[in-house]
């Protein structure tokens, strides 16, 4: 089935029906391309429900992938149950007592010298999306420190470095620093575990949900059938 461009109805315009190949979720009726895992084709589908399996397609929006469950789920609001299962919202940690199984999503610290808990037992944490970190001695938020291409990022001597001029960071676990490895072009090779990941819009299109080498490929809708 093609999309219609010119000299058709208004609300079909530039829409496909369930079932039809799409690039992009706009090209839904629904409002949802269920994407297959590993490439940048899928298909129109009804938006998903909490709970729904994405072991090999993408969730709708407003939904994320687990990975621990392999399902979608609703990120939660301030107030909200949290656990591995069930993360947080944007701007919230989730704050979890010690030996508690769940917690409870709170905000997270927003502005340098904020009160924090980097292990999120006590308190939150801090906002990463604004630059920030919770600092293990001091208790407080800290601004994050930045590392180019080839340096190590993570958590360097209790200090979070993040990776900056189109590098995305690599093997960090815990305390072990990982690397900033430089983003790949359109057309080159990429490996979603490994690195190097995509210059966005580009995404490493690996054609199937289990394998993770593969090219950078931007999305094109021409392409899915």
């Amino acid at each position: 089935m093609s999309w219609c461009e010119t000299d058709c109805p208004m609300r079909t315009r530039r829409t496909w029906r369930k079932g039809a190949p799409c690039a992009f979720s706009g090209q839904c009726e629904s409002a949802n391309c269920a994407t297959i895992t590993g490439t940048n084709c899928g298909s129109c589908a009804p938006p998903n429900l909490a709970g729904d399996s994405c072991a090999t397609t993408s969730c709708s929006q407003g939904l994320f992938c687990i990975a621990g469950t392999q399902q979608c789920q609703p990120r939660g609001s301030a107030g909200a149950g949290c656990d591995a299962d069930h993360p947080c919202g944007a701007g919230l940690s989730c704050v979890t007592a010690a030996a508690m199984p769940s917690g409870t999503c709170q905000t997270a610290g927003s502005s340098v010298e904020t009160a924090c808990d980097p292990k999120h037992q006590n308190a939150p944490g801090c906002d990463p999306s604004a630059g920030l970190y919770c600092d293990a001695s001091t208790k407080t938020c800290h601004a994050v420190t930045y590392a180019t291409a080839g340096g190590q990022c993570g958590s360097i001597n209790q200090v979070s470095v993040a990776c900056t001029n189109a590098s995305t960071c690599f093997g960090a676990q815990g305390e072990t620093p990982g690397t900033c490895v430089a983003n790949a072009l359109e057309g080159m090779a990429c490996d979603t575990q490994a690195g190097p990941s995509c210059v966005p819009p580009a995404t490493c299109v690996t054609g199937s949900p289990t394998a993770t080498n593969g090219v950078c490929r931007l999305p094109d809708p021409t392409v899915c059938h």
